[in-house]
């Protein structure tokens, strides 16, 4: 009962983090929700969200030029905003919306996937028709974070993922990039994983093509999976 009375402190550290400290407040938010999992319902949790959204709209609608993201500039602490929407029911929608919008700045997209997929558990149906989306984007950029976390998501459940109703629907695309022209974004061999751990034994003749083809081994690594 006494560690209840941790929550206000946790609230405090939480409304107090510094911007690019938002990974820490991962901390925070799980400790809460170990404490009292309706703390985002009360009058400091609300106020919280409305501020992490209004934050995020804000820098999103004054940037208009593609950033670097791989430069240790401006980006870092907004990628580190972008995280902190993963705190809110509300700021995951805004994720979502965000990297389906194909005009949007390049690099906005790139890191609201990277949070996506963080989070992504088996069964997040949004998350996960957003990953199958992305498949067919213009980017191959995109297709291929969407592919990796779609990969990494699929380990996740740990050996089922044929059983998932969107893994037809995911190999279908995945076959579909496959038959397309390579590009230097996308990888074969991730496309190759992908089908390991989303495909059933439908996939084996596929497979078997392919290195009918080009039996050459060192072009193919194959996952654990």
């Amino acid at each position: 009962l006494k560690a209840i009375e941790a929550v206000e402190p946790l609230m405090t550290r939480l409304e107090n983090i510094d911007t690019k400290d938002f990974e820490t407040g991962d901390y925070y938010v799980n400790a809460l929700d170990s404490l009292m999992p309706d703390w985002r319902q009360t009058q400091r949790g609300k106020a919280l969200e409305n501020r992490i959204l209004f934050e995020f709209k804000k820098v999103k609608a004054e940037i208009t030029q593609p950033i670097d993201c791989y430069e240790e500039s401006e980006m870092e602490d907004y990628s580190n905003q972008i995280r902190a929407l993963t705190w809110y029911p509300s700021g995951v929608l805004l994720l979502l919306e965000t990297a389906r919008d194909e005009q949007g700045v390049t690099d906005f997209r790139f890191h609201s996937i990277l949070a996506l997929g963080d989070i992504a558990k088996p069964g997040d149906t949004d998350i996960l028709c957003t990953l199958i989306k992305l498949l067919y984007d213009k980017n191959p950029m995109i297709i291929s974070l969407a592919l990796e976390w779609l990969n990494q998501l699929g380990r996740r459940y740990e050996g089922n993922a044929p059983a998932e109703p969107a893994a037809q629907e995911i190999v279908g695309a995945l076959l579909n990039l496959m038959e397309k022209e390579g590009s230097e974004e996308i990888s074969r061999d991730q496309l190759i994983d992908g089908l390991l751990i989303w495909g059933d034994e439908r996939v084996a003749p596929v497979l078997l093509n392919l290195l009918q083809k080009n039996p050459n081994p060192n072009l193919y690594s194959f996952s654990d999976n």
